[in-house]
């Protein structure tokens, strides 16, 4: 239920360019700020169902040139089982599990996977969406997500669960130099937070499966939380 109200809501609100595209269909909308493979360009979302849509991006001013997706945010499996997507924060792309974000406040934008680049529908901004690093700590997982080549502008999306996903600014740096170099994201969340690769380590050997760290300042009297995430 939480599925399709999301969807009907985004049908309402979504906002419409002059009709390049579409052609008076309740289902068919209309935007001038898309986002394929880090170009601005126009696009039209045409939705077959509740759960599933198309969408057509123009190639500059040429839409007969243009690229096609088909999005589902659930699916039937072999078993006629449905499996919901969207709650966990990825759809279908032309049949390819992808992953996708709010990273503008009225944009849906999709990562890049071997089949399609990086593509966004809505008020979307200019540059290529990348996933530089993902790194969990039960009940939070952290993305920390970069436009283009801005490392001044880059977010981190923490999610809870199923239940709720926020993006906080991050400032990037880094610490140590060669292969001992780790790439560090600090950001506000309930408190001073920092995430960051692992780079080299001294007594405290991490474990096997561990990718990062996490930083945590709990208050002012109590010393910052260290933990590895995974």
């Amino acid at each position: 239920m939480r599925l399709i109200s999301f969807l009907f809501v985004l049908l309402l609100t979504s906002p419409a360019s002059a009709h390049w595209k579409c052609t008076g269909e309740d289902r068919c909308h209309d935007f001038q700020q898309c986002n394929w493979d880090g170009q601005l360009t126009w696009c039209s979302k045409a939705s077959s169902s509740a759960i599933s849509f198309g969408l057509k991006f123009a190639d500059g001013l040429n839409f007969a040139g243009g690229y096609d997706v088909f999005v589902e945010w659930a699916y039937e499996d072999a078993q006629g089982e449905w499996i919901e997507l969207h709650d966990q924060g990825y759809a279908l792309v032309d049949g390819v599990k992808t992953k996708f974000w709010n990273t503008d406040p009225d944009c849906i934008e999709f990562e890049a996977t071997d089949q399609n680049p990086s593509f966004g529908f809505g008020e979307c901004s200019s540059g290529k969406l990348a996933n530089l690093f993902n790194c969990s700590l039960p009940p939070y997982d952290f993305n920390v997500l970069r436009k283009g080549d801005q490392d001044d502008k880059d977010w981190v999306a923490i999610r809870q669960g199923t239940y709720s996903e926020r993006y906080t600014d991050a400032t990037f740096t880094t610490e140590g130099s060669g292969v001992c170099r780790k790439a560090i994201w600090s950001f506000e969340h309930n408190g001073p937070m920092s995430i960051s690769t692992l780079g080299c380590y001294g007594e405290v050997i991490p474990p096997e499966d561990a990718v990062g760290e996490i930083w945590m300042e709990l208050n002012k009297i109590k010393p910052r939380l260290y933990s590895f995430c995974f």
